[in-house]
């Protein structure tokens, strides 16, 4: 019995197919079309939700890509904080240093003044003589020294040869040059009253061909060379302009309109 029905049930459902099938044979065109139709949305609609899908995995990747770089960007302002704290650590050391630079070459340059000025002082009692003729060879410091005492007794007659002479504590001529001629200079360390005396006798001015001028420290002779050349430069720019440089390097200047002296530059 129960077989009976199952078989008939069967018969039944191909029967039903059958007719829905012949229904459909004899469905009108427009039917088929829409069903063509509602096939091709099908499909369209599966590509469209495989594109979205493949955009949302892209906007996944993207939104990655956005957090990694928003975590190194975190990483990189942290960086940069740090490095501007430094850089400004930095520049107040930089600025400490600058001042303790500044100190210690102030100290030095007054260290050096005062010692350049312990040792022009020390050379006050010290003279050079440039152009006194040596007719006769002078072999020894003796003969160098009554050479300068007599020469010296016949131009400054209020001493004589003698006077000079036991004024001197060394005097000697300079080493030959090769090369270089004219009289070789004197070296001269004398009695510091006679030399003063010499100094202002002799200033600034040539006595019968022969200068006498004094021993400076290495630096105060170089600042006294600056001056002497832009005494030379002065003097061509201002015809008729008088100048002399004073101690240690100080440039004075009396144009042709001035009346007096006045400190053209210090050097």
């Amino acid at each position: 019995m129960s077989t009976r029905t199952i078989a008939d049930t069967s018969m039944e459902e191909r029967e039903t197919k059958v007719r829905v099938v012949e229904e459909q044979s004899e469905s009108p065109p427009w039917v088929a079309a829409l069903l063509k139709s509602n096939e091709a949305i099908v499909k369209s609609n599966g590509e469209v939700c495989g594109r979205v899908d493949e955009m949302l995995k892209r906007m996944d990747m993207l939104e990655n890509r956005i957090e990694e770089s928003e975590i190194k960007q975190q990483e990189s302002n942290i960086r940069i904080v740090s490095l501007e704290e430094e850089m400004q650590s930095l520049k107040i050391e930089n600025a400490e240093l600058r001042g303790e630079n500044a100190e210690l070459k102030g100290n030095y340059s007054k260290m050096r003044s005062d010692l350049d000025d312990q040792i022009d002082r020390s050379l006050r009692d010290h003279v050079n003589f440039y152009g006194l003729s040596e007719p006769t060879p002078e072999k020894t410091w003796a003969d160098t020294e009554n050479r300068l005492a007599r020469w010296l007794a016949e131009h400054f007659v209020d001493h004589d040869a003698n006077y000079y002479r036991k004024a001197f504590v060394r005097c000697h001529r300079g080493p030959f040059v090769p090369g270089k001629s004219g009289p070789r200079p004197i070296f001269c360390k004398m009695d510091f009253k006679v030399a003063e005396e010499l100094r202002w006798d002799m200033k600034n001015k040539a006595t019968d061909g022969v200068t006498l001028k004094n021993m400076y420290s290495e630096n105060t002779q170089e600042r006294i060379n600056k001056a002497l050349i832009y005494r030379k430069q002065f003097k061509r720019e201002n015809p008729g302009s008088k100048s002399y440089v004073s101690h240690p390097a100080t440039l004075k200047v009396m144009k042709a309109t001035d009346k007096k002296y006045s400190v053209e530059k210090v050097f």
